[in-house]
């Protein structure tokens, strides 16, 4: 259940991601050359920033969860699942950290997105910094 909730989670939070960027201000650059913001829409954007990185690590968490029981005392199967799930939560954390200076470059200063970072205060997980 956990890893079809990280699919879905993904799967709408990147259309409505798209949509945005496809909409009229998509893309758009003020006269001072930063982009414009055009915000998220949905509910995964107002719990955290990135909802669709979260729904990737959740798929990849609730795989590594739901094939505990078979690992049984397999050491290979422990150190190649941890070690696996273990660089996928290394490498969404580190796209987060990166894409968050990003938008911060590009974006802060614009009422818009400055409301939408106080207001989502997450960046990938809920309830942690």
């Amino acid at each position: 259940a956990l890893a079809w909730f990280g699919a879905i989670l993904e799967a709408v939070t990147d259309l409505q991601k798209w949509i945005v960027k496809r909409g009229e201000e998509g893309g758009e650059v003020k006269d001072d050359g930063k982009k414009v913001f055009c915000g998220p829409i949905g509910w995964g954007y107002s719990i955290v920033r990135h909802p669709n990185y979260l729904g990737e690590v959740l798929f990849w968490t609730g795989l590594f969860v739901g094939g505990v029981p078979s690992f049984g005392r397999n050491y290979i199967a422990w150190i190649g699942s941890t070690l696996g799930l273990s660089g996928i939560w290394f490498i969404m954390t580190s796209a987060t950290k990166r894409l968050e200076g990003l938008q911060k470059e590009s974006y802060e200063g614009q009422e818009k997105y400055d409301n939408w970072a106080l207001r989502t205060r997450y960046p990938l997980v809920p309830f942690l910094a």
